[in-house]
């Protein structure tokens, strides 16, 4: 079991240290019972790391997401998520690689013959590289948010429904219609893209007829989304 030390529960917090003790208990029980497993569901060694390396990195993107980890390296990557902003995929794809290139002077590698350790380190590397892939995809796919503009002639009813319903704040811009030269209220509001459908739900049932500007943005900081890092 990887071992969590003091500074860096300091660093990142208590709860999340709490949350990684967690999470290392449940990754040793794991490991215990899924060998018990009678038959193989792949008998090619290239295609399980392959597919191993993207189920573990689904689920460590899950486990971050929440802000936990399972030991080991990802305390390294948290760390400098936490005050250099890169994905953390990428910083355990990095740390990963040292530790696993390491091992090729290992003596029970190097009693599988030069081939043999090159094969391990190679499908380690493999592992590795699939893992931090589908963390970065994960995560980011779970953190795309969304900005919506909506023209209604019901915007309060439509804020109501969102802050009420969709749990997300809005805020009310005050415009005039370049037409007809009306004054009318837009409702503008951010929310992560797979609350959308929701929001679109919420808006149609009140007013059919309302006009909806949707689009992407990047870099959403502050209450309901993520921490404003360091240096932001």
């Amino acid at each position: 079991m990887a071992q969590l030390r003091p500074h860096a529960a300091v660093t990142v917090g208590w709860r999340y240290a709490l949350r990684t003790i967690w999470g290392v208990l449940w990754l040793t029980i794991w490991l215990k019972v899924i060998p018990i497993a009678p038959v193989p569901l792949l008998t090619d060694s290239f295609m399980a790391v392959v597919i191993g390396g993207l189920f573990t990195g689904c689920f460590l993107g899950i486990c971050f997401l929440n802000n936990g980890s399972t030991g080991g390296t990802d305390i390294v990557a948290m760390i400098v998520n936490k005050y250099h902003h890169l994905p953390i995929g990428r910083v355990l794809l990095m740390a990963d690689m040292m530790v696993i290139s390491s091992a090729f002077f290992l003596p029970t590698i190097q009693a599988a013959g030069t081939q043999g350790a090159i094969e391990k380190i190679l499908f380690g590397l493999t592992y590795t590289f699939m893992s931090s892939t589908a963390v970065d995809w994960v995560m980011n796919r779970m953190r795309q948010s969304v900005q919506f503009m909506i023209f209604s002639t019901k915007a309060d009813e439509i804020a109501e429904a969102i802050i009420t319903q969709a749990h997300r704040g809005c805020t009310f811009l005050e415009a005039e219609g370049g037409f007809n030269k009306k004054p009318m209220k837009v409702v503008t509001t951010i929310a992560r893209s797979y609350e959308s459908a929701t929001i679109f739900r919420l808006v149609r049932s009140i007013d059919p007829n309302a006009f909806v500007s949707q689009s992407q943005v990047r870099g959403v900081f502050g209450q309901g989304f993520d921490p404003m890092a360091n240096g932001k």
